[in-house]
């Protein structure tokens, strides 16, 4: 094969191969070496090669001696991770690996470390990184209880996992990370109605989840009877025409009797009582139990 062509075959691998992988695919070590000292590709680290414009995480992941892990191995599958930027790299626990002395554990604060959890899927062998259920894994053992079930239900409605591979994953777990596992919903379509589901259940103000309202169409939460709580990312409510159609859904319900809070990306993420606080006030008021037409 020409050296032009190992760039092609990188991004087919996914823009990380191996050594043995490579010349696998009709590659000399002098056309590896060749390769990289032309700039078409670039050389990670022992055995790990790479296309020029690897993402950065990935990149670093792979310099460090692993792999993707955690909430970086689930954001690059299309899960919600939130605002979590670090990047988190998971070791096998045995083998080449970055250690003390090796690598600097500690210098750069957005670096976090997680160890393979030989458990699951042990044939699983990627360069790139861990596979969907053993970076759900990580997420339980070392996130906040909020972002495990965002996960998870995100896992679920996009088809990465199935419902039944992350149950199990759940009861697999400690008793309190186990005990989780009736917070989980599938349905749910961000993140943000994750976190809101939970603490409406924590404190057992009774809704339904997706209600459809003839006349108005799903909302996300309709707490009782009369009150709806939408829960508005970025991507689906900050168009103009987005906003119009919020509007007008909110009129249509209150002509009918609804009252419609909405709880904005912002408010879910950093200023929580912005929208807790008016809905603990109409809940107080019994605005719940309106009469609607």
């Amino acid at each position: 094969m020409r050296t032009r062509d190992i760039a092609a075959v990188l991004d087919s691998l996914g823009g990380v191969a191996t050594r043995p992988q490579l010349i696998g695919h009709g590659f000399s070590a002098y056309g590896l070496t060749k390769a990289v000292r032309d700039g078409r590709i670039q050389r990670l680290r022992r055995s790990r090669y790479a296309v020029n414009d690897l993402d950065v995480a990935l990149k670093i992941a792979i310099q460090h001696g692993g792999v993707l892990g955690s909430l970086s191995a689930a954001r690059a599958y299309g899960l919600w991770t939130g605002l979590d930027q670090r990047i988190h790299i998971s070791w096998r626990d045995h083998g080449n690996v970055a250690k003390p002395g090796r690598v600097m554990f500690g210098t750069r604060p957005d670096l976090v470390h997680h160890w393979h959890v030989p458990t699951h899927d042990p044939a699983h062998n990627s360069v790139l990184m861990v596979t969907p259920l053993e970076a759900l894994s990580q997420i339980l053992r070392t996130e906040s209880r909020e972002m495990a079930v965002a996960c998870a239900d995100s896992a679920i409605r996009h088809g990465v996992l199935t419902e039944e591979e992350v149950r199990g994953l759940f009861r697999s777990m400690p008793s309190t990370i186990a005990s989780w596992e009736c917070y989980l919903d599938g349905r749910s379509d961000s993140g943000l109605e994750s976190i809101v589901r939970l603490w409406l259940m924590d404190r057992e103000i009774p809704f339904t989840f997706h209600a459809s309202i003839p006349g108005i169409g799903e909302v996300d939460f309709l707490i009782s009877r009369s009150l709806i709580l939408e829960t508005d990312g970025g991507v689906f409510h900050d168009a103009p025409r987005d906003v119009e159609r919020d509007a007008r859904r909110n009129t249509r319900a209150a002509a009918r009797g609804y009252i419609t809070l909405r709880a904005r990306y912002r408010m879910v993420m950093f200023e929580p009582h912005e929208w807790q606080r008016p809905l603990l006030e109409h809940l107080s008021r019994g605005d719940h139990r309106r009469r609607v037409r």
